[in-house]
């Protein structure tokens, strides 16, 4: 499996998969866009925030590692695809928290530009974890290790 959390059962084995920033971003065209680096946390507060879920959990993540704040504004928008609230910042729809992964074509492109610390950015990581006993199975070591080489070979 791969979890965004480390693994607690005893009969779990894992191991760090990938390791992701989340970056706050918006299109280029925002007003918020010149802010880059500016932003008060009064201006996140009042930003039309653009999320796949109510509840904002990236940027209240984002938030609470960066400004030190439990306070999460309401979405202005909420979509259920990361694609599309990527999409919706290009066309100039609010800011949002992103996966880099996510945005990075877009940022490299300038559609979107970055409005936080890239250097500063909160992480998460995501973990490979298999039952102690499945390495037993040629299979499941195949998985396993074809898993962690292609991992491997993209940095």
């Amino acid at each position: 499996a791969v979890t965004a959390s480390e693994p607690v059962q005893a009969a779990l084995a894992f191991l760090p998969l990938y390791e992701e920033k989340l970056l706050l971003v918006a299109g280029r065209r925002s007003p918020l866009a010149t802010a880059k680096g500016k932003l008060t946390e009064a201006d996140l507060m009042t930003a039309g925030w653009v999320s796949y879920d109510d509840d904002m959990p990236l940027v209240r993540t984002y938030l609470k590692a960066l400004y030190g704040t439990t306070d999460v504004p309401r979405a202005h928008t909420t979509v259920h695809d990361l694609r599309i609230v990527k999409d919706l910042l290009i066309r100039g729809v609010g800011i949002s928290v992103l996966h880099d992964y996510i945005c990075e074509d877009a940022l490299t492109d300038g559609d979107l530009v970055s409005l936080g610390k890239t250097t500063a950015a909160p992480t998460n990581t995501l973990y490979l974890a298999w039952k102690r006993g499945a390495l037993r199975h040629p299979r499941v070591v195949f998985a396993r290790d074809h898993f962690l080489r292609a991992h491997t070979a993209e940095r």
